[in-house]
């Protein structure tokens, strides 16, 4: 699957601040993530990440809504384990729930000349899937590895999935990738 075009790896915001946040621990997709950038990198597939943070602004509609934000190079900012433990990838800053708001993130997918990018980390129904969205918009093959995300709210999480499947990209496992490619 992520062999026949050029394919690329985006962990979203695998951060201090997001860990263990929910009902959900984030303990249950770290490894399945390792998996997943052992295989890109192993393929010679790029793999990036986001770092999401916010200002305290009453023009900031992360800081309107939730009356707080994570603040760059705060304490809970950085980039946690197992994303932290590679040095081969990527990190890209963001402020929008969509990763591909990052310009230098998209200009770095084009220059690569990235045709599917498959997507894990944190939270399925905020940015991962703003992200497929906004992807799909961009003429991007999504790809939600869904034993490598995880939602802030467990009810949400099959009904996520569904809208994804249904109408922005595939969902797939990453066993499914190491077995069939």
């Amino acid at each position: 699957m992520f062999r026949s075009k050029k394919s690329a790896l985006l962990v979203v915001d695998f951060q201090q601040y997001f860990l263990n946040k929910g009902k959900n621990s984030t303990s249950l997709i770290e490894k399945n993530i390792r998996k997943a950038i052992n295989l890109f990198l192993k393929e010679r597939c790029p793999v990036y990440a986001t770092l999401h943070y916010n200002v305290q602004s009453k023009r900031d509609p992360f800081f309107n809504f939730y009356g707080k934000v994570i603040l760059k190079n705060s304490d809970g900012f950085e980039i946690a384990s197992p994303v932290k433990d590679f040095k081969d990838i990527e990190i890209f800053k963001k402020t929008k729930y969509s990763a591909l708001t990052s310009r230098k993130l998209l200009q770095k997918l084009k220059n690569e000349r990235i045709k599917r990018l498959f997507l894990s980390g944190l939270y399925l129904e905020k940015c991962i899937l703003s992200t497929a969205i906004d992807g799909f918009q961009k003429n991007f093959e999504m790809v939600i590895l869904k034993d490598c995300v995880i939602a802030r709210v467990d009810e949400l999480r099959t009904p996520t999935v569904e809208i994804i499947k249904n109408g922005f990209g595939k969902v797939a496992e990453i066993e499914d990738l190491i077995k069939n490619g």
